[in-house]
């Protein structure tokens, strides 16, 4: 069972209903909500969290782990990762900023993917991945990184991302 939830991107809107069904509507699917599909007669369903990039359309997480994303002008989801993205395990929360996501798995580690103009994906580049890379945080306030892990929430907007650790700690990334 899912926790209902509504997000807006630009010019769209999204539901997730208890039942771990998605709705769409505005350039999504019009002036009244429409149920979001996987494949042509398959609606998507077992999803456990949505959030919505402003730009770049809806992210969705399914019970399974598996992420799912679809675009602004569409109805009509992609799987884009499995766990074996998450170097095998289930994400359990998405975040979305400005063009970039990141993902929160059950060991608390953070991946992110997307646009790295601004340094958003964490991982010591300026260079976009399509695939999730591994976030690293700071070290000593040094150039080095070492991998972020045991954190129990995550944010994403505009071309920032930032995650609270397990003691109480927030690591900051990207455009600050």
């Amino acid at each position: 069972v899912a926790a209902p939830k509504i997000v807006s991107g630009s010019d769209y809107s999204a539901a997730l209903k208890a039942d771990g069904t998605v709705w769409v509507w505005g350039t999504m699917g019009g002036s009244s909500p429409v149920q979001v599909t996987y494949e042509p007669t398959v609606y998507l369903s077992d999803i456990i969290d949505i959030t919505a990039d402003p730009g770049a359309g809806i992210f969705a997480l399914s019970a399974s782990g598996v992420v799912y994303n679809w675009a602004t002008n569409t109805r009509n989801a992609t799987q884009l990762f499995t766990p074996a993205s998450f170097g095998g395990e289930r994400v359990m929360r998405p975040a979305a900023g400005n063009g970039h996501r990141l993902a929160l798995t059950v060991s608390g580690r953070v991946w992110a993917w997307g646009s790295n103009a601004d340094g958003q994906l964490g991982n010591n580049t300026s260079v976009d991945s399509a695939s999730p890379v591994r976030v690293k945080e700071p070290l000593n306030g040094s150039n080095e990184r070492q991998q972020l892990d045991a954190v129990v929430m995550i944010a994403a907007g505009g071309g920032t991302s930032a995650a609270l650790r397990s003691d109480g700690t927030i690591v900051t990334w990207g455009l600050n």
